[in-house]
């Protein structure tokens, strides 16, 4: 009989527990770990450093100086402080000066604390600096021109160059003598003395004018070219004669006093008192005398001028040619007849004369000869010249369309110009290969 083995129940199956994620990931977990060792360090490190009333009674005591010597100054007195331009920024303005009002001080004190301020801005090195400074001490008025005599006397090297500026802007004529002293003091270093100079002659007073007429005669400490190119405006009857015996005398000094008499001719009046004085001399001298009076005569007023010298317009000598057709060409209503000489005219010289004349202040008549003149190899720098001063710096090259085309724009009127088969802008070939012109 066979057995059947006992019948078990079956074994119940586990169920699977599902877990809830970690809300953090294992780097986050090291980096945890990591920072609570640190803590733990610095904890057991901590109180071997104590507080501060610790590390105080720790430091070692360390013993007085000794006493200084007798006749050693200590303390702040001994401490050199340095001027007071050192406190200025990057942008050039004065800080030291928000503390004062601006303008004309109101006493004397006031005026020297504000140029004791100011001085050491003019040794910097900045020009900003300088000129924002020396704006500053003109605003002061009439009370430092009260001061700038003992300035003058005083200062050395920039700082007094500034103080002679504004004796000459503020018209202080009481620094006259403190001027001529300058001048006049070998011993002085750094002494700026074409600007003393240049201070002196601009001054309507006698003892001024008196030292500049001693100067040109030669009698002074300065370079006679010095002397000539800062004299002309404030001519006494004294001293444009001898200007004008010193032109006629053909010397070296004879160009540089032809330009001075001509800065006292700059306007009608007066050019026509000059060239009164000169026209006979014009055929009276020769050679360098005769080019340094005719030189004279061109550097007044140019209108004035070129009357007195259209005579002179086809002289044999081309030296004489160049400084009349030059006259001519800067003179509006003379153009025309300089215009005309270009087209004749071979020598290289006077044509560039003529071109530089009409490059000052070109207009409707000239600026169509300047572009022509583009291809000219004699005269062409000159006239490219002109016309990218006339475009402020635009610069076409040799581009002579271009350079028409830009005229049509700057000159509109000369597209209404009657062509007649010919370009608008048709002017006379200037080149100096060109046949000359013959009336018909």
């Amino acid at each position: 009989m066979s057995t059947r083995p006992p019948s078990h129940p079956p074994a119940p199956v586990a169920k699977k527990v599902r877990r809830r994620p970690s809300a953090t990931t294992p780097r986050q977990r090291k980096m945890m770990l990591g920072g609570a060792a640190l803590l733990i360090v610095i904890a057991v490190l901590l109180p071997s450093f104590g507080g501060p009333e610790e590390q105080a009674e720790v430091k070692p005591q360390i013993p007085p100086p000794p006493p200084p010597p007798p006749g050693v100054v200590t303390g702040p007195q001994a401490v050199r402080t340095r001027p007071a331009a050192a406190a200025r920024d990057s942008a050039g303005s004065l800080p030291l000066l928000t503390s004062l009002a601006p303008g004309v001080a109101s006493n004397a004190e006031e005026t020297k604390l504000r140029v004791a301020t100011l001085q050491p801005y003019f040794e910097q090195q900045s020009s900003k600096q300088r000129e924002l400074a020396y704006k500053h001490l003109v605003e002061l008025g009439p009370l430092l021109s009260e001061l700038l005599p003992k300035l003058i006397e005083e200062s050395e090297g920039p700082a007094l160059y500034h103080y002679v500026r504004a004796a000459r802007e503020l018209k202080a004529v009481a620094t006259v003598p403190a001027l001529i002293a300058r001048m006049e003091n070998p011993d002085k270093r750094q002494t700026p003395r074409t600007a003393l100079f240049e201070a002196l002659a601009g001054f309507d007073d006698p003892r001024a004018q008196a030292y500049v007429l001693t100067a040109m005669e030669g009698k002074s400490k300065l370079p006679s070219d010095v002397v000539w190119d800062t004299v002309g405006e404030k001519f006494d009857e004294k001293q444009l004669a001898l200007a004008i015996a010193k032109v006629a005398e053909g010397g070296p000094d004879s160009p540089a006093a032809a330009k001075a008499v001509g800065r006292y001719g700059n306007n009608n009046e007066k050019a026509r008192a000059v060239i009164e004085r000169l026209q006979p001399l014009i055929q009276e001298k020769k050679g360098a005398a005769r080019l340094a009076v005719l030189a004279a005569v061109a550097s007044v007023d140019p209108a004035t001028a070129a009357n007195a010298l259209i005579g002179y317009g086809y002289d044999p000598d081309p030296a004489v040619r160049a400084i009349v057709q030059g006259t001519l060409a800067r003179s509006p209503t003379h153009r025309p007849t300089a215009i005309a000489a270009l087209q004749n005219e071979k020598d290289a010289t006077v044509r560039g004369a003529i071109v530089e004349g009409l490059a000052q202040k070109p207009d409707e008549l000239t600026l169509p000869v300047l572009v022509q003149l583009l291809k000219d190899p004699q005269v062409s720098s000159i006239a490219h010249r002109a016309l990218v001063l006339e475009t402020k710096g635009q610069d076409f090259g040799n581009q002579e369309l271009v350079w028409r085309q830009w005229l049509l724009l700057r000159l509109p009127q000369l597209q209404s110009r009657p062509k007649q088969g010919l370009d608008p802008l048709d002017v006379p070939d200037f080149s100096p290969d060109a046949e000359p012109e013959t009336s018909k």
